[in-house]
């Protein structure tokens, strides 16, 4: 029996899962922000065996008038099977589904539609992803890795699906455990760990409620799991990907000729483990609830977001505001596996992170990731602008493409992110810090004949902090800039005299990072703070 007690008492054990934000994502170039708002999945098969009879489309013509039909009825999404999942089934071999699918996903790729593909086969994934398709619906683990390698490569999302054996046609008898969420949070865990360390992070989680197992024919049986399922799915969020949930039917209860009024019934359920608002991910420093105090107020996250933080000097940053609580927007451009490795492991650990590609000399990428942020939060409280490119090229070979690509790395980058990332900053609990990463000479002008845009664009941010530190020092957001000198993984041979006897550790950084984060540093805005051993003082 589900009532207003059962869900009580999930609310009292499980309740601060509800407050985990998953990541967001773009599926064929369109921001879908699963934070704030829910999708529809139309779905059309194009098997004459399907169970869903509504949903056969045996034409190209029906298929596509069925989709159309989806889209005008609010579908974000068109998801194509070729092959029913029943049991009594027949089995669809690599070129029939081929010649299901790909006359489809051509058509509706070519009236804009976004399609989700659902096979276990990597030969018909990857030719409907050359055909446009936005979506792999992976229906079995068996050939899962070559899949995941295919999504990198097609720049397509992923939905994994719960399935207990190699294929949803190759399952026996459903293994009941005694908290089944676990068990699915586990297989997940696991799975998207894989998908990751492939650099594969566009992910859906299905819990795997539409599949047939030879023990789950019992309606009573089935619908009780469904529905305890779809009422503790939201225990998923904090692995941190979006939940995909297909709606049964339950003919049995609802009887035939109402089995269409499950899929309202059951997508209330479903819905109610969702908040519509920003939710904000739990520190990794909350407070432990002391013995007998009941329910603490939830500690709100600090959010920052760290450039080119996949490797490097960025990735030391990252780890370290990690340590401290901060929930990470992890800036990347090419170094994916890196960054999603890192993700990973900030999340193992307890802490909350969100890996972000961006090739941040475009303007429109940089409008975007500002997008994905503030999908998952209206507040950033930290930005650290950390990229930077040093091109050792002398002067007269530089062409004018190095020079302009080389000068909007070193400081227009700076420059837009501050702007686009004000609102979020205002909007923040103070304290609230921008900090910027310069060079050691970046105070002073001298010829340059190596290097020159570098140079200038680093002479340019420290201007643009000074600037920006006396406009926002109002507000209450200081602007600052952290000048290391040679470091020990700094490009090029060391010199041959450091004053202090040695290259520069990250942790001398670090040091000065925690200074200007701290409430100490809150009247401290437009300093230049220089982490170079009194090397390079001119």
């Amino acid at each position: 029996m589900l009532d207003y007690r059962v869900l009580r008492e999930v609310l009292r054990r499980y309740g601060e899962a509800l407050e985990t934000p998953v990541r967001t994502f773009s599926i064929g170039g369109r921001l879908f922000d699963f934070n704030r708002r829910r999708y529809l999945v139309g779905v059309i098969n194009l098997s004459p065996d399907s169970w869903y009879r509504e949903s056969i489309c045996l034409t190209l013509a029906e298929a596509v008038a069925r989709a159309e039909q989806l889209c005008a009825d609010g579908a974000d999404l068109i998801d194509l099977g070729a092959e029913s999942t029943l049991p009594e089934a027949r089995r669809a071999d690599v070129q029939q589904q081929l010649d299901r699918l790909l006359p489809v996903v051509e058509a509706l790729k070519a009236r804009g539609m976004l399609v989700s593909v659902e096979s276990y086969y990597p030969e018909v994934l990857a030719a409907c992803a050359q055909a446009g398709a936005d979506v792999f619906n992976l229906t079995g683990l068996r050939d899962c890795e070559e899949v995941f390698k295919l999504a990198v490569q097609y720049d397509v999302a992923v939905v994994l699906c719960y399935v207990q054996g190699e294929t949803v046609r190759e399952v026996s008898e459903f293994q009941f455990s005694e908290d089944m969420i676990a068990a699915i949070t586990d297989y997940f865990r696991d799975l998207t760990a894989r998908a990751a360390r492939l650099g594969l992070t566009k992910c859906f989680l299905d819990p795997g409620l539409g599949f047939y197992y030879a023990n789950l024919q019992d309606s009573r049986q089935r619908v009780n799991y469904q529905l305890h399922t779809f009422v503790h799915c939201f225990r998923l969020h904090p692995l941190g990907y979006p939940i995909f949930n297909i709606l049964p039917h339950a003919p049995e209860i609802f009887r035939e000729d109402e089995r269409r009024a499950a899929e309202p019934f059951f997508s209330v359920l479903a819905l109610a483990g969702w908040h519509p608002r920003p939710p904000h991910p739990r520190s990794a420093h909350r407070p432990p609830h002391p013995s007998g105090a009941g329910s603490l107020p939830a500690v709100k996250p600090r959010y920052a977001l760290v450039t080119a933080g996949a490797r490097g000097l960025g990735r030391a940053i990252v780890q370290h505001l990690a340590r401290q609580g901060y929930a990470l927007f992890i800036h990347y451009y090419t170094s994916q596996q890196a960054a999603t490795a890192l993700e990973a492991e900030i999340r193992a650990a307890g802490g909350w992170a969100c890996s972000l590609q961006a090739d941040l000399s475009r303007r429109e990428a940089r409008e975007r990731l500002v997008q994905h942020i503030a999908a998952v939060t209206r507040e950033l409280h930290v930005l650290v602008n950390n990229l930077g490119w040093y091109l050792p090229v002398r002067l007269p070979e530089l062409t004018v493409e190095q020079w302009e690509y080389a000068f909007t790395l070193n400081c227009t980058v700076a420059f837009h992110l501050i702007q686009l990332t004000l609102p979020l900053l205002e909007a923040a609990a103070p304290p609230r810090r921008i900090i910027n990463l310069g060079d050691s000479a970046c105070d002073r002008i001298t010829a340059r004949s190596m290097a020159t845009p570098y140079h200038i664009g680093k002479l340019g941010l420290h201007v643009l902090t000074r600037s920006y530190a006396q406009l926002l020092m109002p507000k209450g957001i200081t602007v600052n800039l952290i000048s290391p000198g040679f470091l020990e993984h700094s490009v090029g041979p060391p010199p041959q005299h450091l004053p202090a006897g040695r290259p520069g550790h990250y942790r001398d950084v670090l040091a000065a990072l925690d200074y200007l984060l701290s409430e100490a540093a809150d009247y401290v805005s437009g300093t230049n703070l220089l982490v170079s051993g009194a090397w390079n003082l001119g």
